[in-house]
């Protein structure tokens, strides 16, 4: 069950796609979206200029801050015009300062949080992608989703599963979303096959179909999730990835940054 979702409204060309699938989120749901805009001024204005060139960059500088407030601004209305639309609640919540700490600090009060894939990071919004994704979700700013710069139906989902406990919660928590239940489902698990992992995927595939899900496909494949899984997506024609890691791996930069920064990136 949803009922309050964070939309991140960066600006970026994927906040229009983000909004509307809040909005439909939302109203599938009756629930209500939290727009937070953020520009950190302050770390844009502090960062060093180049010597001989302290005019040209502070003019730069400026430009695009305005460029990012009047884009964040344009994300506002684009809001605004899609909930009404659609007789969706929604509210804003718009400053300035660290971008992670303010959504760290409202998703405290939300259950999904949306925005675009990349999208914190353009305009110079946040200076380590990397850092920024492990602050989100070791804060617990989970789930997230992370939506491309083209808008699709969500009518085929990839779920990735290792037959850990973790990857047991992601699945368990997509399916109580109910985000899409009309999507078919296609599982897949990267490693070594074996009977065991045979039956861990019979049995999520019965446990699946207990929310009403249909699984249209399952594999175990050899091979590693970095370079297999977005060509595997690719073949099943997914418009939607499902999946976590372990907690330690959440917590550890190098582990993060080659499975989930690798598939936001790409």
């Amino acid at each position: 069950m949803i009922r309050s979702i964070m939309l991140a409204l960066s600006g970026s060309p994927f906040t229009p796609v983000a909004s509307r699938y809040a909005v439909e989120i939302a109203a599938a749901h009756q629930a209500k979206i939290t727009g937070v805009s953020f520009l950190d001024v302050e770390r844009l204005y502090r960062q060093m200029l180049p010597v001989g060139a302290v005019g040209y960059a502070r003019a730069a500088t400026t430009e695009t801050v305005t460029t990012a407030r009047r884009r964040v601004a344009h994300a506002v209305t684009t809001l605004a015009e899609a909930a009404a639309e659609a007789s969706v609640s929604h509210s804003t919540i718009e400053r300035e300062g660290d971008p992670i700490e303010l959504l760290i600090d409202e998703w405290r009060y939300h259950d999904l949080t949306v925005f675009g894939l990349r999208g914190l990071f353009d305009y110079r919004l946040v200076p380590e992608p990397e850092d920024a994704l492990n602050r989100l979700v070791s804060a617990g700013v989970r789930p997230i989703l992370a939506v491309g710069e083209q808008y699709r139906p969500i009518q085929r989902i990839l779920v990735a599963t290792s037959g850990s406990l973790t990857s047991a919660k992601v699945l368990k928590r997509y399916l109580q979303m109910g985000l899409w239940p009309q999507a078919e489902i296609h599982l897949v698990h990267f490693g070594p096959a074996s009977t065991v992992m045979r039956r861990h995927l019979e049995r999520t595939r019965a446990y699946c179909e207990t929310y009403g899900a249909q699984v249209a496909s399952m594999e175990a494949l050899g091979g590693h999730p970095r370079p297999d899984l977005l060509p595997y997506a690719d073949r099943v024609n997914a418009d939607l990835i499902v999946m976590g890691d372990s907690a330690r791996s959440l917590l550890s930069r190098a582990l993060f940054g080659d499975t989930a920064l690798h598939l936001v990136r790409n």
